[in-house]
C-alpha cells in the first residue's frame, strides 16, 4: 500500500479529489493490512475471528470509496457478473453462518460492500486505449476471490491447502489493489501532464 501511494502522491496529473480518495482507501486497506497479520506461534479462533473483524472494518471504508470512484467514473452492475459475485457470496455467508451458528454482523456488511465494488468493477464501461481502466473489471475480480479465499482459509483449509490459500490470497489482493488503484486513478487524471 505504501508503494502505491507513494505512486499516487507523484502522479501530477490526478484531480486533488482524486488523489485524497485514492491516498484514503489505500490508507485504510494499509490498515486492515496490518490488522490482518497474524501473530507469531498462532491464535485461538476466537482472536482470529476478532482479528478479521477489525481488518473487515478497515477494509469497509476502503470499499465505500473505491465504490464511490467507480460510480462516479460511469460504472454500472451487469446482471450476469451481479449473479456471479452475488452468488459468491451467498455462498460464503452460509459456510460462515454454518461455522459459526449466526452471521457475524461485521463480516456480512463488508461483504455486502465488497460485492457492490466487485459487481461494480465488472460493470466499468470499456475505454478505448486505456489499458489502467481496461483493468478494473479483473481488479474487482480478484478482490472477490482474495477475499472468498481468506474466509475458506478460517473454515476449511488446513496443513498445506491453508499454505496454498495464503499464497492465492497475496497474489490475488496486491493485483487487486494494482489494477484498481492504477484504473481509478486513471479516471481521476483531468489535467495534462505539466
Amino acid at each position: 500500500m505504501p508503494l502505491l501511494q507513494v505512486g499516487l502522491v507523484r502522479d501530477r496529473r490526478l484531480s486533488p479529489q482524486g488523489l485524497g480518495a485514492l491516498l484514503g482507501a489505500t490508507g485504510a486497506a494499509w490498515v486492515g493490512d496490518l490488522v490482518l497479520i497474524a501473530p507469531e506461534g498462532g491464535e485461538s479462533g476466537e482472536a482470529s475471528r476478532r482479528r478479521l473483524r477489525k481488518g473487515a472494518a478497515a477494509f469497509a471504508v476502503q470499499q465505500l470509496i473505491y465504490a464511490g470512484m467507480l460510480v462516479q467514473a460511469g460504472a454500472r452492475p451487469r446482471p450476469r457478473s451481479t449473479a456471479v459475485v452475488a452468488g459468491t457470496l451467498l455462498g460464503l455467508a452460509a459456510l460462515d453462518t454454518a461455522k459459526e451458528s449466526r452471521p457475524d454482523p461485521v463480516v456480512t456488511a463488508y461483504g455486502v460492500l465488497l460485492g457492490t465494488t466487485g459487481a461494480l468493477a465488472l460493470g466499468m464501461p470499456r475505454s478505448a486505449g486505456d489499458l489502467a481502466i481496461g483493468r478494473i473489471p479483473w481488479g474487482g475480480a480478484s478482490f472477490v476471490a482474495s477475499d472468498a479465499m481468506i474466509l475458506l482459509g478460517e473454515q476449511v483449509l488446513t496443513g498445506r491447502a491453508a499454505q496454498a490459500g495464503h499464497g492465492f490470497v497475496l497474489v490475488t489482493y496486491a493485483l487487486a489493489q494494482r489494477w484498481l488503484v492504477d484504473g481509478l486513478a486513471a479516471t481521476a487524471r483531468l489535467k495534462p501532464v505539466e
